[in-house]
């Protein structure tokens, strides 16, 4: 079954934060965050004028290679090509993190724009709708997400002239429609439309 990009992006990112949910879970969100430093790897010793292997940095770096050990095991062949050459769970974690960054902002203005311009014209009421709420499902994952009545709003704007008459309605209500009843509304709209042309 192929999946399009927008539905991969969105169980990138989702898969992204339940690994995130995972590490907090387990308390170990102190290593993969900006600021995580690993303690001094050799501290001289008291007795002697040598140094030695710091027990602190031994029990961290064990710690720090398991979670990297378990973030690299969870990852797909394309995107655990990202870590090519990082070992600590910090380094690995960032390059995620900076990878979601910029495909997010790419999908952010990619589907605002298709929001903005896309018309219902052609297609169903159904292939219509299933469109507007993947582009709203992408920027909600994408941590923008579109309050309900700007949503919508956005579905009202791309109908033909001969929805005026059910966006009237929709907007002079002064209690917002819910999507579940806007959806329903519409296809119970196009289908009386479509039972006129035929009588017709």
């Amino acid at each position: 079954m192929a999946f399009s990009s927008s539905a991969c992006f969105m169980f990138f990112v989702l898969f992204f934060h339940g690994i995130r949910a995972a590490i907090r879970g387990y308390g170990l969100e102190s290593f993969i965050t900006k600021d995580a430093t690993a303690p001094p790897e050799y501290i001289a010793a008291e007795e002697r004028a040598d140094i030695q292997v710091n027990p602190d940095f031994a029990l961290w770096n064990r710690q720090d290679q398991f979670l990297a050990s378990w973030i690299l095991s969870s990852l797909s062949e394309s995107i655990l090509i990202l870590t090519v050459g990082l070992h600590t769970s910090k380094d690995i974690w960032l390059a995620l993190e900076k990878t979601i960054s910029a495909q997010s902002l790419a999908k952010v203005m990619q589907y605002k724009i298709q929001l903005q311009t896309m018309r219902k014209a052609g297609l169903t009421m159904r292939e219509y709708l299933n469109k507007m709420k993947m582009c709203f499902d992408v920027l909600a994952s994408a941590g923008k997400k579109i309050e309900e009545r700007d949503q919508n709003f956005r579905i009202l704007t791309g109908l033909g002239h001969e929805y005026n008459s059910v966006m009237v309605s929709v907007t002079s209500r002064t209690e917002s429609y819910t999507l579940t009843d806007l959806y329903a509304l519409l296809l119970c709209y196009e289908s009386r439309l479509e039972s006129q042309n035929i009588s017709s």
